[in-house]
């Protein structure tokens, strides 16, 4: 996962860390501190909830674009996800307990859960949102939000 047009040689300076793991403000914090983000572009993963696509990030693909969310000059494989939406960068995964279960918990395994996701309360502004909530306890036993 090096950036375009580097070995492992060039990416080698001395450092403390293997690897570092922060999100688009930390990224921009790192460069602002040290002037360049060059001698970590190895070392960088993005948390980035929906991800950066090639064009809006890596000068390979759009060497125009500068701006607080992209022109970093990272892979785009070093954009970790929460949501498999661009096959450019990497998807973190779901997690899933396994749990061990008893008769009684057989029950509760057949309950249908949904899970009502949005940055903010807002996203559901002036579209009908209490007939869509109502549609969505309908068809589930639970509805959490997030």
């Amino acid at each position: 996962m090096l950036p375009q047009g580097h070995n492992e040689d060039t990416c080698r300076p001395a450092r403390v860390f293997d690897i570092v793991f922060t999100d688009i403000i930390g990224l921009e914090q790192i460069r602002q501190l040290h002037g360049s983000l060059y001698q970590y572009r190895c070392i960088l993963r993005v948390l980035d909830v929906y991800g950066t696509d090639p064009q809006f990030n890596h000068p390979l693909f759009n060497p125009e674009k500068q701006g607080t969310w992209g022109g970093k000059g990272l892979n785009p494989a070093q954009f970790f996800t929460h949501f498999p939406h661009s096959t450019d960068n990497s998807f973190l995964g779901f997690v899933v307990n396994n749990k061990i279960t008893n008769s009684d918990d057989k029950q509760e395994s057949n309950k249908k859960i949904a899970l009502l996701y949005g940055k903010r309360p807002s996203v559901l502004n002036g579209r009908n949102k209490l007939k869509y909530i109502d549609l969505i306890n309908e068809h589930f036993n639970e509805t959490h939000a997030t």
